[in-house]
């Protein structure tokens, strides 16, 4: 119990339903599933994944370009059936409750151990879901370019009249003169 807050040692001894709220600080805390826990943390376009082991992943589809929630992305493909390679990356803050008639409920014993296990040999994992974040990470504006060569040719004038005039054929320049001397010592030399 030495990881737990004083404010998750007072939940659990008070024995009310509790779920793990997991902010995008790659921290762990535990909240009390109440009515309104889901709307409370994550908001009301709250969507779920819910794994065979009843644990119910609750989190914000419509959360835009926030950062990826490794902690809360690593537990899912822990307590699931998800590769590394197909665990969705899940954004913004996210919720672990179990589920009862539809709605959230306090985890189990069960479901605590199941968030306990290892999602495969750390190193690999680690490795396949930080090249996703990479990839997924949208570049910052002043480092995008245009997708190919032609993609500033076709474009329209107005948009970047910049990009449309460096996109013209380019004059070939002269080839060199070859020098008459070292063109005979290079054949000399063979």
């Amino acid at each position: 119990m030495s990881d737990l807050s004083p404010e998750d040692v007072a939940l659990l001894e008070a024995q009310v339903p509790v779920g793990l709220l997991m902010p995008v600080d790659e921290t762990m805390r535990l909240v009390h599933v109440t009515h309104g826990v889901v709307e409370e943390h994550i908001g009301v376009s709250a969507e779920s994944v819910t794994t065979t082991d009843g644990l119910v992943f609750w989190f914000d589809a419509g959360a835009g370009n926030r950062t990826v929630n490794r902690m809360a992305t690593l537990n899912l493909l822990a307590a699931s059936d998800f590769s590394a390679r197909t665990v969705p990356l899940l954004r913004g803050a996210a919720l672990v409750t179990g589920e009862h008639a539809g709605h959230p409920a306090g985890l189990t014993q069960h479901q605590m151990k199941v968030l306990r296990r290892e999602p495969g040999p750390a190193w690999w994992v680690g490795w396949v879901l930080h090249v996703r974040v990479e990839r997924d990470r949208p570049a910052p504006p002043d480092l995008k370019r245009p997708a190919g060569c032609w993609h500033a040719y076709l474009s329209s004038p107005q948009e970047n009249s910049a990009a449309t005039i460096s996109a013209a054929p380019r004059p070939r320049s002269p080839m060199p003169a070859v020098d008459p001397v070292l063109a005979t010592m290079n054949t000399a030399v063979r």
